[in-house]
This record gives C-alpha cells, sequence and structure tokens, in this order.
C-alpha cells in the first residue's frame, strides 16, 4: 500500500484539474472606517469573508469604529464589537455590540458578541453573546443570536426587531434555560456558543450551536436536565431545534461536543470533533471507545445517522467481517482497518481544531497526528488530509494525505499546520503553519517561500491542479512581516481569501501596530517565480495617509498612553529634529464631527535626536484637548510629524490618523484612618454654621 494515494485518484476524488492562478502581493484591510480614515485603535481577531468576496464578518476589540450617535452604556465601556465590511462600497456596518467593561476600573460587566458567521448574501450574521437582543430573553447565560442587516438598531437593542434568538426550545421561540453555576458569574454565565466562521447556512435559514458546562432543557425537556456538550442545529423559518449528537439506539442526547461544530453552506451537515462517539456511530471490536476521545464525526441534520469522517477502522467496508478483532497495529491492513494507522487524537487533542467541509457537505478536511496506514508513523503535530464522505466510498478510498511531517528534524518541514479551511466547492484548501517545505511529491509550489521557517503563515493548495501557493506577502512581493492568525476563510473557488495579522508590511500606510482583518485575491499568474507583476495590487495605496506624497521612512505608529495620549513611534533618518502638532475639527465632539471644518491644534510635542533610529515621543492632550474630552470619550486627530534633519538634506513630513481617548477614572483605595487618643476637652467650643470645623 501506497503512502499517499497515487494522483489519479485524487483527481478523480476532487474533479478535473484547473488552472493554477497565484495570489498577489499585499493585501486589502478590511478592519477599516474609510469614512473616518481611520484603521481599528485595538486588535481584530477574525474575518469570515462571503462566497462571492464582496463581505466580511469582523470581530474586534477597536472601539474607533461605533457611529457617532451610538454613545456607550452609562458606566461602561464597550470593547468593540462584530463589524461587516463591503469591500464593493467600502463601508463598515455594526452587528453586535463586543464585551463591555466597568467604566471605573475597566472589569468585565458581560461578555459580547462573539464568533461571527455570515451567510453567502452578506445579510445575516449568527454569534453569541450573554447581551439581551430580545424581549423573551431573561436569563444571564450566553445565547446564539443571528442578526439580520436589513433591519436598522438603535439604542435599545432589544426593541429593534433585528435579532431573532437562536438558542430556543424547539417548536417555539422561549429561550432555553441554563442549570445554575456553582459559581455564578453575572453577565458571563456559559450557556451554549457557535464556531466562528462556519455555524451558519448560507441562506441564513440554519445555524449549528452547542452547549457549553451547564445542563440545558433543549430541544424540549421539561427542565434543564440535558447534559452539557450537545450539538443543535436551529431551523429558524420552521422553529425546530434539532439533536445532532444523538445516541444511535434511541436518539437520546448521547454529548461528547467538545469542540468545533461546523455546519455545511448548503444546511445539511454537521462535522464535529466529539466524544462518546461509541454512542453516536458504530465502531469495531478492538478499537479504543473511551467516552473521552475526540473523533471527528459527520452526520445529515434530518437523519441517516452517524458516522466517521476517517479513522483506523472501515466500518464503511462492505467487506469488513464487523466481528473482527482489529489489532491496534499499524502495520496490518485489511477490509476493517481504516487509513489511518490510529484514532485521530493518540498524539495531539482535537478539541480545538475546526474541520472543513464544502458546501454540499460530501467533503472534510481536516488535521490529525495519526498517519497512514500501513507504514506511516504517528507525528507529534498536526497535519491535513481530506476525505470524501460521499455513499458507498469507503474511508480507505475517502481520504487524501495532504501534508507530510517526516519526523526527519528539519523545522522547515516539521511545523504542526495550525488550521485547515476547505472552499465550499470542494477544490481548495488553506492552511496556516510556519512550515515552508512540503514534502508530499504530488503537490508542485508555486513562487518562493520564507527562507526560515520562523513565521505562521497561509497557503492555499489547489487539489486539482496539485499546486501550493503562499498568500501572505508584503507589499513588495517579500516576506510578510509578522504572523498570520489561526482562522482563515475563504470565497466559493478560494479566489478570495480573508485573514487577521499581525504584520505591518501588508498595505502601504499601516500604523496601528495592532493586529488587523485582510484580504487578498488571485492575480494573473507571474510568468516568473521572482516577483510580483508590475503595479499587482498596488491602485490602492491604503487609507490613513493625507499627506499626498507621504515618505515611508519615518514609519510612524502609535501606542496608547493611560493618560489618553500618544505615544508617537518613529524612525529618524539621521540627527535632526522631531515637530509633531495634533489637530481636530472645530467642533471635536463625538457627534458633531462632520460638520466643521476647520481644524484646531490640540497637542504638540517636539524631541532632537543625534543619530539614525526609532524613538518614541509622548504626544499628550493639550487644553482644548482635555476640554473637548469632557463632551466626548474620543477625539480624532490628525497627526503631522516634521523631521528637520541636523545637516543639509530636505524636512520630511508623515500625516497620519489616530485619536485621543478620555483616561479611564482609576478608584484609589481608600486610606485607613489613623487611631488617634482623643484629649479630654476642658472646655465646649461652638463650631459655626455653615463651616467645617471638628470638636475639641
Amino acid at each position: 500500500m501506497r503512502r499517499i494515494l497515487p494522483a489519479a485518484l485524487l483527481l478523480c476524488l476532487l474533479g478535473p484539474a484547473v488552472a493554477h492562478a497565484e495570489y498577489g502581493p499585499g493585501a486589502e484591510p478590511v478592519s477599516v472606517d474609510y469614512g473616518r480614515l481611520e484603521q481599528g485603535d485595538d486588535t481584530t481577531v477574525d474575518a469570515d469573508v462571503t462566497p462571492d468576496g464582496r463581505f466580511v464578518a469582523i470581530q474586534t476589540r477597536a472601539t474607533n469604529f461605533f457611529a457617532d450617535d451610538d454613545p456607550d452604556p452609562p458606566g461602561l465601556l464597550r470593547r468593540g464589537g462584530i463589524f461587516r465590511f463591503d469591500r464593493q462600497t467600502r463601508s463598515l456596518t455594526f452587528v453586535a455590540d463586543g464585551d463591555q467593561l466597568r467604566e471605573d476600573g475597566g472589569a468585565l460587566a458581560l461578555r459580547g458578541a462573539a464568533n461571527p458567521s455570515i451567510s453567502d448574501d452578506g445579510r445575516f450574521v449568527a454569534f453569541s453573546t450573554a447581551q439581551k437582543l430580545t424581549p423573551a430573553d431573561t436569563n444571564d447565560n450566553v445565547d446564539v443570536y443571528v442578526r439580520d442587516l436589513a433591519l436598522p438598531v438603535g439604542p435599545d437593542r432589544a426593541a429593534s426587531g433585528a435579532y431573532v434568538l437562536v438558542s430556543a426550545r424547539d417548536g417555539s421561540d422561549v429561550p432555553a434555560t441554563y442549570a445554575p453555576r456553582d459559581t455564578p458569574l453575572p453577565g458571563r454565565n456559559p450557556g451554549v456558543d457557535v464556531t466562528a466562521n462556519v455555524a451558519i447556512s448560507g441562506d441564513g435559514s440554519r445555524v449549528a450551536f452547542r452547549t457549553v458546562e451547564l445542563a440545558s432543557d433543549l430541544p424540549a425537556q421539561a427542565a434543564p436536565d440535558t447534559p452539557p456538550g450537545q450539538a443543535f442545529v436551529r431551523d429558524l423559518p420552521s422553529r425546530r431545534t434539532i439533536l445532532v449528537t444523538a445516541a444511535r439506539t434511541d436518539g437520546s442526547p448521547a454529548g461528547g461536543a467538545n469542540g468545533s461544530v461546523v455546519l455545511s453552506g448548503d444546511g445539511s451537515t454537521v462535522v464535529w470533533a466529539g466524544g462518546n462517539a461509541a454512542l453516536q456511530t458504530r465502531f469495531l471490536p478492538g478499537e479504543r471507545s473511551d467516552f473521552q476521545i475526540n473523533y471527528y464525526l459527520w452526520r445529515h441534520v434530518d437523519g441517516g445517522g452517524t458516522r466517521r469522517v476517517t479513522g483506523m477502522a472501515d466500518p464503511d467496508d462492505p467487506a469488513c467481517d464487523p466481528s473482527v478483532q482489529l489489532q491496534f497495529d499499524p502495520a496490518v491492513s485489511g477490509p476493517c482497518y481504516g487509513p489511518l494507522t490510529s484514532y485521530e487524537e493518540e498524539s495531539t487533542s482535537l478539541v480545538n481544531t475546526v474541520p472543513g467541509v464544502s458546501r454540499d457537505g460530501n467533503r472534510v478536511a481536516f488535521l490529525t497526528s495519526a498517519g497512514l496506514r500501513p507504514t506511516n508513523a504517528n507525528q507529534s503535530g498536526l497535519d491535513a488530509f481530506v476525505t470524501d464522505m460521499s455513499p458507498g466510498v469507503t474511508r480507505k478510498a475517502g481520504t487524501v494525505e495532504l501534508t507530510r511531517d517526516p519526523q526527519g528534524g528539519n523545522p522547515a518541514s516539521t511545523g504542526a499546520i495550525r488550521s485547515v479551511t476547505l472552499s465550499s466547492d470542494g477544490t481548495h484548501v488553506a492552511l496556516v503553519t510556519a512550515r515552508t517545505n512540503f514534502v508530499l511529491p504530488s503537490f508542485t509550489s508555486l513562487g518562493r517561500f520564507r527562507a526560515f521557517p520562523d513565521t505562521a503563515e497561509i497557503y492555499v493548495m489547489d487539489l486539482g491542479a496539485h499546486t501550493i501557493d503562499r498568500v501572505t506577502r508584503s507589499l513588495a512581493g517579500g516576506d510578510a512581516g509578522g504572523d498570520a492568525g489561526d482562522v482563515v476563510t475563504v470565497s466559493h473557488d478560494a479566489s478570495v481569501v480573508a485573514f487577521t495579522s499581525i504584520a505591518s508590511n501588508l498595505f502601504y500606510g499601516d500604523a496601528n501596530s495592532r493586529t488587523d482583518a485582510f484580504v487578498t485575491s488571485r492575480v494573473i499568474p507571474r510568468t516568473d517565480s521572482g516577483g510580483p507583476p508590475p503595479g499587482a495590487n498596488q491602485d490602492d495605496p491604503g487609507f490613513t495617509i493625507v499627506d499626498p506624497d507621504p515618505p515611508a521612512d519615518l514609519e510612524t505608529s502609535f501606542e496608547r498612553r493611560t493618560d489618553g495620549g500618544l505615544d508617537v513611534k518613529v524612525k529618524a533618518p539621521a540627527a535632526g529634529a522631531f515637530q509633531l502638532a495634533a489637530s481636530t475639527s472645530a467642533s471635536g465632539a463625538r457627534g458633531a464631527r462632520a460638520a466643521a471644518t476647520k481644524k484646531v491644534t490640540v497637542g504638540t510635542a517636539t524631541k532632537k535626536v543625534t543619530k539614525r533610529g526609532t524613538v518614541t515621543i509622548a504626544l499628550k492632550p493639550g487644553t482644548k484637548a482635555k476640554s473637548l474630552l469632557k463632551k466626548s470619550r474620543r477625539v480624532a486627530l490628525t497627526v503631522r510629524v516634521v523631521f528637520t534633519p541636523a545637516k543639509g538634506a530636505d524636512t520630511v513630513t508623515d500625516t497620519r490618523t489616530s485619536s485621543f481617548v478620555r483616561p479611564t477614572p482609576v478608584k484609589k483605595p481608600a486610606k485607613a484612618k489613623k487611631k488617634t487618643k482623643k484629649k479630654a476637652s476642658k472646655r465646649n467650643v461652638a463650631v459655626p454654621r455653615g463651616r467645617a470645623g471638628s470638636g475639641g
């Protein structure tokens, strides 16, 4: 038996080959507000792109994307939220509020919206939150909602009608009830959750979710006695709440949904990494069926039973005698033996892995540390596979290995694959890894990869053309300046890739020193592998640049100060002096920004430098800025940096946008009163009315 399946079988499994196309240098930022010409002032943690590549749902901690007439709740500060970016109009639309922090001290008061998943047309976004977004939601637990972006929202989110409760009892809109937690967590008690980017069907009618930590009364129990760890699908039009983790004998809740729960784009199929597998699907004698072990499981929502995605056994093989005792030996093969040398989780936990699934649910991409039977040993890290779940296909015939850790000690080829994503048409797989050497001979590398395996990057494998291409390149065509995030989403055919990255060289003008969300697309194939085609991906110079011709030499970036000001980091090209001036609209107050045109200076700073290098300059709010901050928590700024060389060269300027933010008041602990011995009063002393005094 070969270590990998033949290329002919891979082509038969995945369809005809298509002409390959490479991804251009740089990327388009989508965690931005083009109306204000601002990047997010804090980290963006997720980006989910629609199949046509137009809309991207982002989850961010940025606080500068809210509308001017949408203030924070009294006594609270919002830590970002979920927004939808329209790549066609470059508009950013609010979806749901993020975490809410207490203004006095910054403690978490409410767990806000997280784990967005967007429908095909961008209209519906599913997410989880503890915020009560419908009048019926009265529990103090995290629930799952869908936002309809065709309906507006106002300050009273629950009264807007724009949110639909997903985690409701079967046949009704009554929210789930959860067992009490031993130690309550007000504003953030667990309940249910969704897996980011893979929870909603393409038409927005179905959402997959799971219960977490606490028992519930789902789907329609008389009391909250359904154990946690159940996977469900909510069909919104019919108000059905369908149990997915069902025992194969009687359909009772089997549980074991310990990690991700993935819904196919057509809403027909759920894939998850779960325990209690032996209660839900057939195991063969000799298999490890411990309830704690997680397996990849697959099930049609509307019936048909639970199946294994892959594994060391192959109960789908019609030649398998179910009474045969399997040997836990990677060198043994036969009809009942599956494609893998062991069960999927033997060396590395699957709890945090997210399998990918095609739109029709028939193809699944997954990670495992197990090798291919009969000779490949198990690996210490995770490698990528794809399998075909079509009827009549055995696990051996359906499973194809995409990457291989050779255990040779070379870090370029042994780094773990951090995540795997499958395009909805099933033709492309996106990987996140620091690996730069992919040893399987059936895939041809396109272009140049990073010289050293020290940074997590994104690669896309074309399963028909048998090519692998690096997605994350700098704007100049070289290496990205930082790690890509572990979560990646792709359009229908992977021609558009959405991701997050800390790199600051993916587009011209990145100045916020934060992880941002990006989109990159395929470009016309290059005629050589040495660099990008002229002008590729460079028609848009970036959104933060205000000066018509700003040089890149100063490399200006910002860090927030605790006093509400900014630490401005700039790169001096030589000895000389910096002058900084921060200005804003004359009104300055939030809500009146659009009406003002006059600029007012609200902060200045200077600094001399004696040599070339990066320096930090404190830019503090001046008197005018402090006055404006009393009316508004945030003042938008245009920061102009002027560098005058000590000798002979021209003055250099750079102009960027940022903001002053009102400092969060910190309550000082009360001082302990000193105990003093009272002296006996020799006479009474009258205290004048209206004045403070003390008795003698």
